[in-house]
């Protein structure tokens, strides 16, 4: 969660590497406050508001990659995505 992190040398501090640095799947929230340290490789998932009873859901993969395009379709079939 960035969403508390002001500097991007925070990040550092926290192992951000120790994590993006595996074949695991690392969720951040408020990705977008330091896109520059993101991995190039990477599934975007991104949560809009629309009203009160609505949200819209805009996943998008980064760099064209058969793990991510895998997990997308995995998503999508499970959760009417």
């Amino acid at each position: 969660d960035f969403f508390r992190i002001d500097k991007l040398d925070e990040i550092t501090d926290i192992g951000f590497e120790e994590y993006t640095n595996n074949n695991g799947i690392t969720v951040i929230e408020w990705a977008d406050k330091f896109p520059s340290i993101l991995p190039e490789k990477r599934l975007d998932i991104e949560l809009f508001i629309d009203d009160l009873n609505t949200r819209k859901i805009l996943i998008s993969i980064s760099h064209p990659d058969k793990r991510y395009n895998d997990i997308f379709i995995s998503l999508k079939k499970s959760s009417q995505i």
